[in-house]
């Protein structure tokens, strides 16, 4: 080690103003010794565990100090449907922790007999098991909790797709874009068997940047654009048209038809569990499922079958989609039909954005020529200017000094006689 490090002149002293005590204590991997006192509070304190084992009890255990539960408002508040008191995440939770099957809850309800000698983990189960089939009732008001919600998504993406499948169905731009990359398709294609082709698959779409110039620095996409502005500008923003389909290409119309699957089913569940709930014995008082259940059932049934008409309507929008561009709905769903236009319109605006750049720096380039051309220009004239310029200095320096000499020796200017034209020269003055 260098005699400079910095570990060379390090002060081992400075350890007895460091609490090492509690750096043990706080990465130490065996746990503290617990003092005699500390053992009999804990025996004390703690209950023993009948039918939950311990880690199942832990969870449990957080659970309810995070929430700060009081066991008998709880079943109150199920029994009552309180929504104003259970929230979706309170719900959830109690699916969480509850145990699934009927056989352990009925087992469960066993120990209602021994309640206070229960751990609280154990008594909120028992708790919940005094209410009649509570599995099903929380996975119905957790249903109930969001079925706005699911409406509401469900709503969104039937809108974004019917809406974008209108757009495309009625953009004449696209239409004829369509057009002119089959014209040129088939004039590339000359001599090949794919030439003169009428017409071609949609997934193609995202794949037209992979075909490149000869010298490779440009797309069959910048090719396009320019085609575009030469035949009609106002094709060069067809996109501007299909405002829908960015939105619609993140929809999943199989997810939105398991959504609308799932609503179903849970409505029918709804109409069973509430039979199931009138005409058991164990109905308490202040119940409310039932007629809850039932109001809720009957609106929401009118609901479903309203979105339901809806998805059946874009089912029917979209047939009609393939058959304009000529493709089987069944081997190109609605979905990859989205992304692969959405694709096609994001590499094409890039190429265009590609052309405009490009056509900026040479257009700066043009200005920069062009001023260094005015530059030089400048310059010759100016240098032409005092070239002419030049003759006339020297005549006028030479009678500057005619003069002086005449001045400091006094000598007379000869005058030259009318007739002659003779330059004033230094032979004409007489040095004494």
């Amino acid at each position: 080690m260098d005699k400079d490090s910095v570990w060379v002149s390090f002060d081992c002293s400075i350890e007895e103003k460091l609490n090492l005590d509690r750096l043990a204590k706080a990465f130490s991997s065996k746990p503290a010794k617990k003092t005699e006192c500390q053992q009999s509070v804990t025996k004390r304190k703690g209950k023993e565990l009948l039918f939950l084992d311990t880690k199942t009890a832990q969870n449990i255990s957080i659970f309810l100090r995070s929430v700060n539960l009081n066991l008998s408002n709880l079943k109150n508040h199920i029994l009552e449907m309180d929504e104003d008191d259970l929230t979706v995440e309170l719900v959830q939770n109690l699916l969480k922790h509850v145990p699934q099957d009927d056989d352990t809850m009925n087992k469960v309800v066993d120990f209602a007999a021994d309640f206070e000698t229960l751990t609280e983990p154990e008594k909120l189960l028992v708790t919940l098991a005094s209410v009649f089939r509570i599995v099903p009732r929380l996975k119905l008001m957790e249903f109930k909790m969001r079925f706005s919600d699911l409406l509401k998504q469900t709503d969104r993406n039937l809108q974004a797709v019917t809406a974008s499948l209108t757009e495309i169905r009625g953009c004449v731009g696209l239409h004829k874009v369509l057009e002119i990359i089959l014209c040129m398709g088939n004039y590339l294609n000359s001599g090949t068997a794919k030439a003169q082709s009428h017409g071609f698959h949609l997934d193609y779409l995202p794949k037209l940047r992979n075909t490149t110039t000869a010298d490779g620095k440009r797309t069959f996409l910048h090719c396009l654009y320019e085609t575009l502005e030469e035949v009609s500008p106002k094709l060069c923003v067809f996109h501007d048209e299909l405002r829908e389909l960015r939105l619609a290409s993140h929809v999943s119309l199989d997810q939105t038809s398991q959504t609308l699957t799932h609503v179903a089913q849970m409505l029918r569940n709804c109409a069973v569990e509430a039979q199931l709930s009138a005409a058991s014995p164990r109905t308490e008082p202040n119940d409310k499922f039932v007629p809850v259940m039932h109001d809720f059932h009957s609106h929401a049934k009118k609901q479903v079958e309203s979105r339901e008409q809806r998805f059946q309507t874009v089912s029917v929008l979209y047939e009609a989609v393939c058959k304009l561009f000529s493709f089987q709905q069944k081997q190109y769903p609605v979905e990859q039909f989205f992304q692969d236009l959405c694709t096609f319109v994001d590499h094409f605006k890039k190429a265009k954005h590609e052309i405009a750049k490009q056509r900026e720096i040479e257009m700066k380039r043009e200005k920069a020529r062009l001023a260094k051309e005015q530059a030089e220009k400048e310059r010759r004239k100016k240098k032409l200017a005092a070239e002419k310029e030049k003759p006339n200095k020297c005549s006028s320096n030479e009678s500057t000094i005619l003069d002086l000499i005449r001045e400091k020796f006094k000598i007379p200017m000869k005058r030259n006689s009318r007739k002659s034209s003779r330059k004033i020269s230094t032979s004409d003055f007489v040095v004494p």
